[in-house]
């Protein structure tokens, strides 16, 4: 009896369905086990907070709206963090309700890693290649970044840095999504939701962060490019446009603004930043207006004097000079140093103060340029150099919190003295010095810290090798067609970090470590990035030339059929 062919087809369609059942199973509990992991890390460690000196600007404005003094803008600080703050001791009325959140914010961050990268790979169009080695590069990459330790540092602290990396891994799926319906499928109006949310986000990184700067550029790109494509009806170029600009302004300008009115720290912190940072710079500048006798708006023997402080705040720092400074710009910022006296001089006003620092910046990049680009391209070269650092060495030591807890309990006994202090301050004090004692540690995983290693070395290398195969797709039709949404995403995730540390490099230096850490997510998605590229044209273009030779073999061998049957 014959068995009919269809059986054989029904068979083996029938096995294809259950391998890859038997294939998202598997991935499913290998995802499972690395957030279950990493949660683990995080909730074996105490849950009381880590303090710094920067926690007035993001603690103050809480304690003083919980002791019923109002909201109390302070240090400069955009209230998006310490609104969310507030929220969390309103509700919980418990310092632990902070580490939990941000906990889950980090376990949230791997989760939308995971699935931006997912999403990412519909831009590689029809995979010749095995999609589960590219979702088991998507795990390796969420597994990379939920155990590496300063991450789960950041969470343990009042900062926001880990709701940053939340926002920026939540930035690059909107913009995934927006490229891929507004680019590759050419659906208008299903990504004008996502190109509305992925400017609003753009804007929220900022609040966040006011290093982000130029990186809402980079990140706003897709959606403003949109605006100036033809195919765009000016319809949906206007709603793009006007919800985007509207929603930022409702729920981030007009707020900051009005809380920030009474800030004085808020209208002097850029200035504060920039002439500290620059006091070499500016002490250089105002010796060349002294000594051409310049046209400035500020009395000879003053700036005389302002010269004379910034040099002797120089000379007496240089002992303690930060890395790339020849002096302690932090000193200068917040010390008894020349800042604190042009803030007497001026009679404590913050508008004059202000004024007085800008004007010095910019006349120093418009009178000494060479030196600023040198100082900004010198800056640059601390992030882009082999080994990248934002991979740091001592990823495979484990990261003990024992010091960070009694540096807390120092700060916090101000705090505490206070008669009106709110409860949860005390709790906080208490629970601090026993999380002290305890002597806790953030655990390391000698394997994947391993990764850390290689992957500081191949940042720079593989940038350079995307921009080339970035450029190499786009110049060849075909190739730009298959590969060129996916090749201009990695480029977007690159220029995260340009534009990030662009701005540093232009306002202040980027040796400060945090600066560097919280980029880690999109340093990360970068080069990961990067090896699917490579891996992606490599299969094709190991297909193409095992075409070509099996092409050729045929010719070879029809050729050979021929010459006999000729003779």
């Amino acid at each position: 009896m014959a068995i009919s062919p269809r059986l054989f087809s029904i068979s083996s369609s029938f096995n294809n369905r259950r391998i890859v059942c038997v294939g998202w199973g598997l991935y499913a509990a290998l995802a499972a086990f690395i957030f279950i992991w990493a949660g683990a890390i995080r909730f074996h460690l105490p849950l009381f907070p880590l303090v710094d000196k920067d926690i007035p600007g993001y603690l103050n404005p809480a304690l003083s709206k919980l002791a019923g003094l109002g909201y109390i803008h302070d240090h400069g600080r955009h209230f998006v963090y310490p609104g969310l703050v507030y929220l969390l001791l309103r509700i919980f009325g418990d310092f632990r309700a902070i580490t939990i959140f941000q906990h889950g914010i980090g376990l949230m961050t791997g989760g939308l890693l995971l699935l931006t990268w997912e999403r990412a790979g519909r831009l590689l169009g029809k995979a010749r290649v095995s999609p589960w080695l590219y979702r088991a590069l998507g795990l390796i990459l969420t597994a990379t970044f939920l155990t590496a330790t300063k991450p789960i540092l950041y969470e343990v602290q009042i900062r926001a840095e880990s709701e940053f990396a939340f926002v920026a891994i939540l930035s690059l799926l909107l913009n995934v999504e927006f490229i891929r319906l507004r680019f590759v499928e050419r659906n208008a109006p299903d990504a004008l939701p996502w190109g509305i949310s992925a400017l609003f986000v753009a804007a929220l990184l900022h609040c966040l962060r006011p290093t982000w700067g130029i990186g809402f550029i980079f990140a706003s790109l897709p959606a403003v490019i949109s605006l100036f494509e033809g195919s765009e009806t000016i319809r949906r170029k206007c709603i793009l446009a006007g919800v985007s600009i509207t929603l930022v302004t409702a729920f981030l300008i007009l707020p900051e603004r009005s809380l920030a009115k009474e800030d004085r720290g808020d209208k002097t912190f850029g200035a504060r930043v920039v002439f500290a940072t620059h006091a070499d710079f500016i002490r250089d500048q105002i010796g060349i207006d002294l000594a051409q006798g310049a046209a400035v708006p500020y009395d000879k023997e003053w700036l005389a004097s302002v010269q004379a402080s910034l040099t002797e705040d120089i000379e007496m720092t240089a002992p303690e000079a930060q890395k790339t400074l020849g002096f302690n710009s932090e000193f200068i910022m917040w010390e008894d140093s020349t800042f604190r006296k042009i803030t007497h001089d001026m009679g404590n006003d913050p508008e004059k103060v202000s004024a007085f620092c800008w004007y010095y910046y910019k006349r120093v990049i418009v009178h000494q340029p060479w030196r600023m680009t040198k100082k900004v391209l010198f800056q640059m070269g601390q992030f882009y150099t082999v080994p990248n650092p934002v991979y740091q060495k001592s990823e495979s030591e484990p990261i003990a919190l024992t010091e960070d807890y009694g540096r807390s309990a120092e700060l916090l006994a101000g705090y505490t003295k206070h008669d009106n202090a709110w409860p949860g301050v005390r709790v906080l004090a208490s629970g601090t010095e026993l999380a002290r004692t305890a002597r806790a540690a953030i655990p390391s995983n000698r394997w994947l810290s391993a990764l850390h290693r290689p992957l500081a070395f191949a940042y720079l290398p593989g940038l350079v090798i995307d921009v080339l195969l970035s450029a190499w797709i786009f110049l060849v039709p075909r190739w730009r067609r298959q590969l060129g949404a996916f090749a201009l995403f990695s480029l977007l995730v690159y220029s995260y970090n340009f534009g990030n540390c662009l701005t540093i490099a232009i306002v202040h230096i980027l040796v400060v470590r945090r600066y560097l850490f919280a980029q880690l997510v999109f340093t990360l998605m970068a080069q990961f990035l990067t090896l699917a590229l490579i891996w992606k044209v490599s299969a094709e273009v190991a297909k193409e030339c095992i075409c070509r030779l099996r092409l050729r073999a045929t010719r070879s061998h029809l050729a050979g059929m021929e010459s006999p049957a000729s003779s």
